[in-house]
């Protein structure tokens, strides 16, 4: 039988604030195109289990392994970022249209401004956001900002997404919106999908595995 390569793999980890371990995992293992939910009271660790793994917070103690590299140095954390999105609670937008967000990651690649432009607008439409495509992404509600960022982070095909509460302060339009297309993500580009999340039934819906967090501790488990 052939061993499902990981995404990201942890060994002997632990990482927290001012020396204080907030989570720590002996071992753990995230296939490359699996869907984890991290489950959790508030505090538990999860978001920081979701930046340790995008590099944003050092380990205390272990490694973390991105595609069985090490992200052991600013420039191993720099080369695996650039093959992953994070997208916090409340994301970043920048000054300018929900389209000019949604093409930034494409301009920054070197594609050419029409191009880059042309296709965000399709991926908004698919978002359900064309009548928004123009107004400054800033003044959007909280769904709408959720799903401009996701829009915003799906349009480079990123081999992993890390998301955390991705609906948390959402309606349920909005909600079934941001889902569908982080299915879409991982049926149709293969992404590897970590996310955050207080809801059981959503992580049955989007979700093949989990892991749990309670009091720092974290063990996986099928759903």
């Amino acid at each position: 039988m052939t061993q499902t390569r990981a995404a990201f793999r942890l060994e002997n980890f632990a990482a927290g604030y001012d020396g204080r371990p907030v989570v720590e995992i002996e071992s753990l293992d995230i296939p490359k195109g699996g869907r984890v939910a991290l489950l959790g009271a508030n505090g538990a660790g999860k978001t920081t289990l979701l930046r340790a793994l995008n590099g944003f917070v050092k380990p205390i103690r272990g490694r973390v392994f991105f595609d069985d590299s090490p992200m052991d140095s600013p420039s191993a954390v720099s080369a695996a970022r650039r093959r992953m999105t994070y997208i916090s609670q409340t994301p970043f937008l920048f000054n300018c249209s929900a389209r000019a967000n949604v093409a930034y990651g494409l301009r920054s690649r070197g594609v050419p401004a029409r191009e880059a432009l042309e296709r965000a607008d399709a991926l908004l439409e698919r978002a359900g956001l064309s009548k928004l495509a123009r107004r400054n992404a800033r003044s959007l509600s909280g769904g709408e900002a959720q799903l401009t960022a996701l829009t915003r982070a799906l349009i480079i095909k990123p081999e992993a997404l890390l998301l955390d509460e991705p609906t948390g302060n959402v309606d349920a339009a909005n909600t079934e919106m941001i889902e569908a297309l982080i299915l879409d993500a991982s049926k149709s580009q293969g992404a590897t999908i970590v996310f955050s999340t207080h809801n059981v039934e959503q992580a049955r819906r989007l979700a093949d595995s989990a892991v749990s967090i309670n009091l720092g501790s974290a063990s996986a488990h099928s759903l």
